[in-house]
């Protein structure tokens, strides 16, 4: 039997275990998002190493689809790269 391509199986997995191995994240969240709790950005912030950077947007949604956060997003992130390439980070 062949399953639909977003049967729930594929769409969800747990990498609790594997995020003492990561660093280098940036993570941006919005505190309304009711697609992923706000609670999982807070975990993979607080169990991966530096450098990292946890963003959590008054009232975003999973969409981002508040043009200030967008904005924000977009500045935040430029950022955050060039530190990381130039080696700042």
């Amino acid at each position: 039997k062949i399953k639909p391509l977003l049967d729930q199986e594929y769409l969800s997995w747990d990498i609790s275990d594997q995020l003492k191995h990561l660093h280098h994240i940036f993570i941006l969240h919005g505190d309304s998002d009711t697609i992923v709790p706000p609670t999982n950005a807070h975990e993979i912030y607080t169990k991966s190493n530096n450098p990292k950077k946890l963003i959590i947007q008054k009232g975003g949604n999973h969409l981002m689809s508040n043009k200030k956060h967008q904005k924000s997003f977009l500045r935040e992130a430029v950022k955050w790269f060039k530190d990381c390439f130039d080696g700042t980070l």
